[in-house]
């Protein structure tokens, strides 16, 4: 599995933990059930984002050290 597949997939991992936790909670935190849905697609989408931010940080990086030795 290559690196950018593994952060997808714990990006995705963590996101279900978070959905997980904030579901099952639902009723002890007193909130509406859409609010909290829209707090777990919050946090999957911010999870994405950082996961592609960290994916081209890694392939500029590789392309540097290629250049500087190409």
């Amino acid at each position: 599995m290559n690196n950018s597949v593994s952060v997808v997939v714990i990006s995705d991992e963590v996101s279900t933990e978070v959905a997980t936790a904030i579901l099952t909670k639902q009723t002890e935190m007193n909130r509406d059930p859409h609010e909290l849905m829209n707090i777990v697609l919050a946090v999957h989408d911010t999870l994405r984002d950082l996961s592609k931010k960290a994916r081209a940080d890694r392939l500029e990086k590789i392309d540097r050290v290629r250049s500087a030795h190409g």
